[in-house]
């Protein structure tokens, strides 16, 4: 009996914690506030947490805090070519890796800039995506 109520609660917890998308490509297109084709420069993640906000110690995932060069603005404003973008460390950090060019939907929260699995970001060399995104963009 315990282990079946343990099952429960841990399955409430998941689910009130899991990273819930709703929308496509062109829903996070309208509400973003920045839309950017940038390579990741950096990776600026000091730590990790796991899903009770306890401190992973290393070897941890980084790449939910990179630090962008913009290479093209598709939407929005900016005051830099380069950003720096915030990670809360939930299950909806999106994670990028060094040296790779993504398109990435952004919002301005706080004046901080942050994005997240749900906003469709892509690499570039995805070229499905790349030519949804395109058409998109076209019907601005």
């Amino acid at each position: 009996m315990k282990f079946l109520l343990t099952g429960i609660i841990l399955l409430f917890y998941f689910s009130a914690n899991a990273c819930e998308c709703v929308g496509n490509m062109k829903q996070s297109y309208k509400f973003s506030d920045i839309i950017v084709r940038a390579k990741v420069i950096s990776l600026n993640d000091t730590a990790q947490y796991d899903i009770f906000s306890n401190l992973v110690y290393p070897p941890f995932k980084k790449g939910s805090n990179p630090k962008l060069k913009v290479s093209k603005l598709y939407k929005g404003r900016l005051t830099s070519k380069e950003i720096d973008l915030v990670s809360y460390h939930t299950l909806c950090d999106y994670y990028f890796e060094p040296n790779k060019e993504y398109i990435v939907f952004i919002s301005r929260i706080d004046g901080k800039l942050e994005t997240s699995v749900c906003a469709h970001n892509f690499k570039t060399t995805d070229i499905t995506s790349f030519a949804e995104f395109k058409k998109i963009d076209k019907e601005k």
